[in-house]
């Protein structure tokens, strides 16, 4: 396939049997999504030099973030209900063009860079069009929201740059005393994720994370504790966790989801039946 244009999101720690165990080698892998002549949209705010060296060797035509396109970020936190409402204003810069962007559920820097790789297939979106995409764009298992009795906040988060991520949106929406349901794969940094949310959670419910790769809840429990210092309940089946994290819970209270795709989408069909 040979892209128009193409984007690189923030590069991060991950799949590293297959990518590489440090940023610079990732960069290159990632890299290969370019094309000589074709524009490469990246936000990450910080990218690893191979990325750079790489577009310049490729001849692809690279758009930095704070470099080619400007993002200017202001939040401000609003109480509302149990989740509170977080009301963000962002400015995207281009060129001499420039929109106003609402609140959404994805990532900014990735909306961003998908509104930027709109600009460079030839597109002109005006604030009108900006607005309904961004308000009406949802992806199941990024911070994904069930209005229940608790609520539920599922999110996909399962290494230690998602976490962060988690864990700063958990913050501005004022979260805390948090009962988790945790199932991650083995290869992951499981540590590095459990201090980053760790001080947003009360009570922990590990499950045995189906398959080779996955992760029993007695290594998630000794993991939990041996970097964070805790202790989480262990259970074979997701049925269990949901049914503890629902029983410890305030009812006012919020129930963590998080970990690998399995882990979301066993707790949502579990919820769903």
């Amino acid at each position: 396939v040979d892209p128009d244009v193409s984007i690189i999101t923030k590069i991060a720690l991950d799949h590293q049997d297959w990518l590489g165990d440090n940023r610079e080698i990732i960069g290159i892998e990632k890299a290969g999504v370019m094309r000589r002549g074709k524009p490469t949209i990246m936000v990450d705010p910080d990218p690893p030099q191979s990325l750079l060296q790489e577009a310049e060797r490729q001849g692809a035509e690279a758009h930095l973030i704070q470099r080619d396109f400007q993002l200017n970020l202001q939040s401000n936190l609003q109480q509302s209900q149990n989740l509170g409402n977080v009301q963000q204003k962002h400015e995207l810069v281009v060129g001499d063009q420039c929109w106003q962007l609402p609140e959404t559920q994805l990532p900014i820097f990735s909306a961003v860079a998908a509104t930027v790789a709109v600009l460079q297939a030839g597109f002109l979106p005006d604030q009108a069009m900006v607005d309904q995409v961004f308000k009406g764009t949802r992806l199941p298992g990024r911070l994904q929201q069930l209005n229940r009795s608790p609520v539920f906040l599922l999110d996909v988060a399962h290494n230690p740059d998602a976490a962060k991520y988690l864990l700063d949106q958990l913050q501005q929406r004022g979260l805390s005393g948090l009962q988790a349901i945790v199932g991650l794969y083995k290869d992951k940094d499981i540590a590095g994720v459990f201090q980053h949310l760790a001080p947003l959670i009360d009570g922990w419910h590990l499950f045995d994370l189906p398959g080779e790769r996955g992760a029993s809840a007695d290594h998630l429990a000794a993991v939990l504790s041996d970097s964070c210092g805790l202790s989480g309940q262990t259970y074979d089946k997701v049925d269990e966790a949901v049914e503890a994290a629902i029983d410890a819970s305030n009812p006012e209270g919020t129930v963590l989801v998080f970990g690998s795709f399995l882990t979301v989408a066993a707790v949502l069909k579990y919820l769903e039946s």
